[in-house]
Order: structure tokens, then C-alpha cells, then sequence
């Protein structure tokens, strides 16, 4: 008597995104003995301090609303310096299985060669390290590739579709992602044969997500601050020449000029980064030199053709990869400790004070306020009380909080004391001023 036997579905997990996430746990440990230390990178720092200002004054809506928008409410329901670097690195290793994944989908052994040697840079580390907002864009911008891909392998709209809502998040983290997402739209006839009403249908279906997800910010913040937003540029304001980004990126080179042996039309994308990274900053869009390795090694990954692995290409890509990893530590600097931690402890100190008897602007003296975790010390350019504690301090304030910077707190008394303060201590151009006792 024969038995019929049924295989029963297995539930397996693909192995990636967990693969993912364990290379980039070496990368949150650094960072975060790095904020052990006492290191808070300004960008962070800045990001803290509007979540902090935000939860104190019960105006939670203005993190909607100020950009980059994504990073300061993820940072909500956590707002300590350890966050970002603990969601920096979440986000880091879901990135890494995002192209784990790609690289077993398209069976392309010479993408990981070339992972590994993005990996063994310290381009990762700085990333978590520094900021946050531009660790997120680059993971969306690497998962918004991979649909991309998925598009042109397979010519699935839903793909296409997905693209561009992933765009549409990664605006609410990066300035870049607009200009790539229109880039992308132009570059899908390009990369396939399509006939003109196709291609603006194609690009209509990537383009509608990411424009409606900007359209709709915009108009919410109208709604409910009174103020249209916009995507203005943010920290770093210092941003890399773009002959540093095209040393420290030899894979991109590498594969561009491997691209120009065999030239094809979807070549004319390839140099779109490079033309971003020279318009954006005299527009006052800031970008690290991490983002731009990170996204100039995007390209290089997109535009590897599928080559037969013989001896002279895996030398070839081996070479690449070591020599990313190599320049990447000789040219990106990695945060390093302060001497001290004389700044974490001034700003706790001042967390210890009464409600709202520091008088300080905030767009200067954000480092101390993200390490004191609280707002409700300061009396803010934000609060009504402000103008009036500004002209006369002593009214107002016990003390007054001076950093370098261009606000009218520090042209009226970055080099004058207000009548009746003293100042009772300096730190890194900062100045604690107290009043006198009567």
C-alpha cells in the first residue's frame, strides 16, 4: 500500500538583512564608545537639540516641519545622544542586506568583491558617526536602486512605483534625492527601449510618490505652522571638492572606465553624482565626503555589467576594492574624541538650572543644549519672551549663554558683558555670563 507524501512549505527568512545588520554591528559599537568618550558630532547635535527644544515647549508639530524632518522624529520617542549612532547603525545594516540581496539576485560575485571593499573604509563608521540624516538618505537611496534594478530586470510598474515612494521617504532626509529621482525618471529610456508616450508614462508612475510625498509636506506645513517648508540646506555647510570624492572613490572610476569599453547610452547617467555634488552646494545644500563615496559607489555598483569572472576581472575587481578600502583611510579623517569631556559636563551642569533663566539662541549653542539634554533651562529665540529678555537681561535672566555665531545675541554681547553679569566661565569661544548679586 503506497503512501503519498506532501512536502510542507517552509517559512524560511531570507539570510541577508540579519547578514546585514551583523556587519554593521561593529560599526554602532564604535560609534557608540565614541559618544562614551564624549564626541557628538555637530549635525547630531543640532538634530537633538530641536527634539529636545520640541518636547519642552509641547510644539512637537515643528519637527514635522523643519528638515530634514525624518531623522528628528525618529529621535522622538529616544532623544539621547546614543541614538543616533544606535539608528545610524540599524539603518546602516539594513542597507548592506539591501545590497546582499541585489548581489544574489543578479548572481554577481564582483558587486560583493567591491562591497567589501566599501566595507573595510571607514566611510561606514563616519556615516553613523556623524550624521544621521545622511546615513538614512544613503540606505534609501541604495534600496530605492535596488527597485530600480528590480524594474529593469523584470519591467514590473509596482517596482518602478516602489522606487519612488522609497524617494519620496528619502527627501525627508537628504536634498539629493530630488534631482536623483528626476535623473532616474530621464534615464528609464535609456536603460530600455521605450517609445515616448511609454517613457513618460514610465516616469510618471516613479516621479507621482516622490512629487505628492513633497508636495503634501509642504502643504501640511502650511496647514499647520503657517509657513510653507523647504528643503533648505542644513549641516555640513562645509562640503569636499569633487576631485576628493573622485580619489576616494576608485570603483566608481574603475567602472566607469570599464563602462566606456563598451559604451551604451545609459553611460549618459552615470556622471549624474558628479554633476549634483557641483550644483547643490552654491545652492547651499551640504553633503559629507561619506555620502559621497557612499553614493558615488551606488553608481559604480549600478552600472557593473555582467561579466564572465575570469582571472584578469577578479584581479581587476580585487585591486578596486582594496584600493577603496585603502584610500578611504587616507583620505576620510575619523571622528576622534574630544581631549575632554568638559563639554558633556558643562551642559549637564546647566540642565540643573531653573526654568527658562538662560538666556541663549539656540542656532549657536545647540552642542551644549543636545548635552543637556533639556530645553527647559534656556529662553530661546522661539519663546515669546525672547526680544525683551534680549534688551534688558537682567530683567529676565540670571545668566546668559554667548557662542560664536550670527544671531543678535552674540553681535550684542559676544564681546560686552550686558550691565550687570559677569562672566564666571569660557569654553571653545562660549561664555557663561551671571548676574551680579544685588
Amino acid at each position: 500500500m503506497a503512501s503519498a507524501s506532501r512536502k510542507r512549505p517552509s517559512l524560511s527568512l531570507p539570510l541577508e538583512p540579519l547578514l546585514g545588520l551583523l556587519l554593521a554591528l561593529p560599526v554602532g559599537v564604535a560609534a557608540l564608545a565614541l559618544v562614551q568618550e564624549g564626541y557628538l558630532s555637530h549635525a547630531n547635535a543640532a538634530y537633538l537639540e530641536k527634539v529636545y527644544t520640541a518636547l519642552d515647549r509641547g510644539k512637537l508639530e515643528t519637527l514635522g516641519f523643519s528638515y530634514p524632518p525624518l531623522p528628528l522624529l525618529l529621535l522622538l520617542p529616544w532623544p539621547s545622544p546614543w541614538a543616533p549612532a544606535v539608528l545610524g547603525a540599524l539603518a546602516l545594516g539594513l542597507g548592506f542586506g539591501l545590497l546582499l540581496t541585489e548581489a544574489r539576485r543578479r548572481s554577481e560575485p564582483l558587486l560583493l568583491v567591491l562591497f567589501a571593499g566599501f566595507l573595510l573604509s571607514p566611510a561606514p563608521f563616519y556615516l553613523v558617526a556623524e550624521d544621521l540624516a545622511q546615513t538614512l538618505g544613503l540606505v534609501f537611496l541604495w534600496w530605492a536602486w535596488t527597485l530600480y534594478r528590480r524594474w529593469l530586470d523584470e519591467g514590473l510598474s509596482f517596482h518602478l512605483f516602489a522606487s519612488g515612494l522609497v524617494l519620496g521617504a528619502a527627501v525627508y532626509t537628504t536634498p539629493i534625492a530630488l534631482p536623483l529621482g528626476l535623473f532616474f525618471a530621464l534615464g528609464l529610456g535609456l536603460f530600455r527601449r521605450l517609445e515616448p508616450p511609454a517613457w513618460a508614462a514610465a516616469s510618471l508612475v516613479l516621479l507621482f510618490p516622490l512629487l505628492s510625498t513633497l508636495f503634501a509636506w509642504g502643504y501640511l506645513s502650511w496647514t499647520f505652522t503657517g509657513e510653507t517648508a523647504f528643503l533648505y540646506g542644513t549641516l555640513p555647510k562645509e562640503t569636499p571638492s569633487l576631485g576628493t570624492a573622485l580619489l576616494a572613490s576608485p570603483a566608481y572610476l574603475g567602472m566607469g572606465l570599464l563602462i566606456l569599453l563598451r559604451p551604451r547610452a545609459s553611460f549618459l547617467l552615470y556622471p549624474v553624482p558628479l554633476l549634483l555634488f557641483l550644483a547643490l552646494p552654491p545652492l547651499g545644500f551640504g553633503y559629507t565626503l561619506p555620502l559621497a563615496v557612499g553614493l558615488l559607489f551606488l553608481f559604480a555598483l549600478g552600472g557593473l555589467p555582467r561579466l564572465a569572472l575570469g582571472p584578469r576581472i577578479r584581479a581587476v575587481g580585487l585591486g578596486l576594492a582594496l584600493l577603496q578600502a585603502a584610500l578611504g583611510w587616507v583620505l576620510l579623517t575619523p571622528p576622534k574624541p574630544p581631549p575632554d569631556a568638559l563639554e558633556r559636563a558643562i551642559g549637564q551642569a546647566l540642565a540643573q538650572a531653573p526654568p527658562r533663566s538662560i538666556l541663549a539662541d539656540d542656532r549657536e549653542s545647540y552642542r551644549l543644549l543636545a548635552w543637556a539634554g533639556t530645553a527647559r533651562p534656556f529662553l530661546l529665540p522661539p519663546d515669546a519672551g525672547f526680544t525683551l529678555a534680549l534688551s534688558a537681561p537682567s530683567l529676565y535672566v540670571d545668566r546668559v549663554l554667548v557662542c560664536p555665531g550670527a544671531g543678535a545675541l552674540y553681535r550684542r554681547y559676544g564681546e560686552d558683558d550686558p550691565p550687570g553679569f559677569r562672566e564666571v566661565w569660557r569654553y571653545k569661544g562660549c561664555r557663561l555670563l551671571e548676574r551680579r548679586p544685588s
